[in-house]
């Protein structure tokens, strides 16, 4: 998704602090996406928010909750 450019972006940090104090839960963020796939639950009907990849906007991509990231994965 693509920001629409005749609307200002908030920073992601003044975003999480609305949402924290909004709901009492602390949010954080670690980092900025140039794109995220979020990988299907076991029912496949929604994607699973702990098992995702994604390249970031410094150019490295990270892995969560799949299997390229065990040690019995070969390179």
């Amino acid at each position: 998704m693509q920001p629409r450019p005749d609307v200002e972006q908030t920073p992601i940090d003044k975003v999480a602090a609305a949402v924290s104090e909004d709901t009492g839960i602390e949010l954080e963020h670690e980092g900025v996406y140039d794109w995220v796939a979020f990988c299907p639950t076991a029912d496949g009907r929604d994607g699973a928010l702990t098992k995702y990849f994604g390249e970031q906007a410094n150019g490295e991509y990270k892995y969560r909750g799949i299997e390229c990231r065990q040690r019995s994965t070969p390179p």
